[in-house]
């Protein structure tokens, strides 16, 4: 009897999962670090990155964090709640580069911007 009742405590009680329990397959931080490849840099935060990554326009000579991608950052910087942090990925396989900005809440990917590919 006492076994039943710790198995259905067990099995009705809420549990917190871990963070990659919590994610789409590949988007946990765990996941990213550990690719193939993959350099993971940060936390980074808001006004670094809007002071670092400032990119004044060819055509209107305004200096915007992110240059051409400023509505993507916005759009990043708009989802962001409290306790969510942005790092940096760099991935490199041999052939090409690729970077990315990623917003990541609880340890899951909430949003990517991509930054360059060569």
């Amino acid at each position: 009897m006492r076994l039943y009742i710790f198995l259905m405590a067990m099995f009705l009680l809420p549990v917190s999962a871990h963070a990659g329990d919590r994610c789409e397959p590949h988007e946990s931080i765990a996941e990213v670090v550990a690719g193939k490849g993959n350099l993971l840099s940060g936390p980074l935060s808001v006004e670094e990155l809007e002071k670092d990554k400032s990119i004044v326009i060819r055509e209107t000579g305004q200096a915007l964090p992110f240059g051409y991608s400023n509505k993507a950052w916005l759009k990043m910087k708009a989802a962001m709640q409290p306790g969510d942090q942005i790092y940096f990925l760099l991935h490199r396989d041999g052939i090409f580069r690729v970077t990315w900005h990623i917003l990541f809440r609880d340890g899951c990917i909430v949003r990517r911007m991509l930054n360059a590919i060569s």
